[in-house]
Formats: structure tokens, C-alpha cells, sequence
């Protein structure tokens, strides 16, 4: 029951902010590691959704024409002549272990470029993304290739949501401790001014807005706006005006009890 009066306080408004100033910041740092558990399970269940209905469909729609090389330790070979040139029609494929391609961007806006010891990757609008072969399986690349990468990573999407609820945890205090401690710094000029403790309680609460929307959007599939503004813009919206009106209410604003005070 505290974990879910936590969470509507959290996203409630800006005057129940008011109610962290007592709270422990033990209450603080274990609510966020339950909800960052929630968070995870949310980001396993959209990449395990993904590899199972995306991945085939991007294959189908984006890679209808993949050209056949073999991986063998850490190397990509191939016995037809290269440089070769697949899929030209959708996303273009460069076949070139002896590097005779000095500049596949001129040719292509996007693609992938098939090296030796590499795979290069290059899309409008960001840096070319290299992958060395050696972190790839070993095989003959080919629909069935992709096939089984697909289906493995879907199978290691739950077995990493540990790893991604302590990233996710990790990430959030991290992030309440920085802007707390920045606004420590800044509550020594104010009066009434908060103390650390108060900073860290609001910084880490107000992670819940931002981090709840991406979740719901990520799930739903919701991709036509930016994520890094809606969740920073939402952060900086609660750390501030929950901030102030903690500072309305620091003589004497309401308490929550810590659960594990109220279960005595």
C-alpha cells in the first residue's frame, strides 16, 4: 500500500511533493528500485513483443534480398566476386572483405557495409555504427541466419530483465543524487532553504512522471515524439515545482509515515 501511495503522490501533482520532506531516504530509494522492477518487466515484455512480430516483418519488408557470406572466427567470407551489391532496392547490402568500397555513403544514403572483420552500418542524420563479426554467431548469413539471431534474442529478453531493473535502478539514483547534489549548492541563497536529504527525496520521486510515460508509450507502441525531451521535460517539471512547493510547505508540511515504522 505505500508503494502505491508513493507512486500517486509521485504523479498526483506538485503540492503532494510537500509529503517527501519527513519521508526516510530509505522509503525513497526503495520505492524507486520497486518501480524501476516495474519499468524493467516493461522493457523486457516490448523487446521480447518485438522479436517476435517486428523482427520477421522488418526482415520481409526491409531485407527481402540478403546476400549469402560466411562468419567464421571473427571474419566474414565469401566465394562470390566482391564487391557485391544486394538489395538495392530497399536497404542496400555491400559485400566488400577486401575493402575495395573507399566511400559507400556516396553511393547510398543508408545500407550496411559487409568488411572482413566488421559489419558498418550507416543511416540519414547519425554516425556510421560498426559491429566487429567476432561478437556474431558463427554461420552462413542467409534468412535463416536472421532468423535464429531473432529468436535467440527474444529468448535472452527475460533472462536480462535483472540486469536491466539494476541499470534502470542504478541510472535513476544516480541521476536524483547529481541534481540533488547541484541544488544543494543553490538552497544555501534561499530561505527557507532544504536540506540534502529533502533535495534527494524530491529528485528521486520525480523520476516517476517521466519514467511512467515512457513505459506507457514504449508498450503501446507510441514512437512520434522525442523521448529524451518528454522525460526530461517532465523530470524538470516535477524537480522544480515540486521543489517550491516543498519550500511553501518546509514549516510544516504533511508527513508520510515510513511502512516499515507503520507495520510496528
Amino acid at each position: 500500500m505505500a508503494f502505491l501511495r508513493y507512486l500517486w503522490l509521485s504523479c498526483g501533482g506538485f503540492r503532494t511533493y510537500a509529503a517527501f520532506l519527513r519521508l526516510p531516504a530509505r522509503s525513497a530509494i526503495l520505492y524507486w528500485c520497486g518501480f524501476s522492477g516495474f519499468v524493467a518487466a516493461a522493457l523486457a515484455f516490448n523487446a521480447w513483443r518485438w522479436f517476435g512480430e517486428a523482427w520477421p516483418r522488418l526482415l520481409d519488408e526491409q531485407l527481402p534480398d540478403i546476400p549469402t557470406f560466411t562468419i567464421a572466427g571473427g571474419v566474414a567470407q565469401t566465394e562470390a566476386p566482391t564487391p557485391l551489391f544486394a538489395n538495392t532496392n530497399h536497404f542496400p547490402i555491400l559485400v566488400d572483405p577486401r575493402g575495395e568500397v573507399k566511400d559507400p555513403e556516396k553511393l547510398f544514403a543508408s545500407g550496411a557495409l559487409v568488411k572482413s572483420r566488421e559489419l558498418v552500418v550507416w543511416i540519414p542524420g547519425a554516425r556510421p555504427m560498426a559491429s566487429a563479426w567476432r561478437h556474431w554467431p558463427e554461420g552462413t548469413m542467409g534468412r535463416a541466419y536472421l532468423d535464429e539471431l531473432g529468436r535467440t534474442a527474444r529468448e535472452s529478453c527475460l533472462v536480462l530483465m535483472p540486469l536491466a531493473w539494476a541499470v534502470v535502478a542504478a541510472l535513476g539514483l544516480m541521476q536524483a543524487l547529481g541534481f540533488a547534489t547541484l541544488g544543494s549548492f543553490f538552497e544555501r541563497k534561499m530561505t527557507p532553504s532544504m536540506e540534502f536529504r529533502h533535495l534527494f527525496n524530491i529528485a528521486t520521486f520525480a523520476l516517476t512522471p517521466g519514467t511512467l510515460i515512457l513505459a506507457v508509450y514504449a508498450t503501446i507502441g507510441f514512437r512520434e515524439v522525442s523521448f529524451p525531451l518528454v522525460y526530461f521535460g517532465s523530470y524538470g517539471l516535477f524537480l522544480v515545482l515540486g521543489s517550491s512547493a516543498c519550500r511553501d510547505a518546509l514549516s510544516g508540511g504533511p508527513a508520510i509515515k515510513d511502512p516499515d515504522n507503520e507495520e510496528q
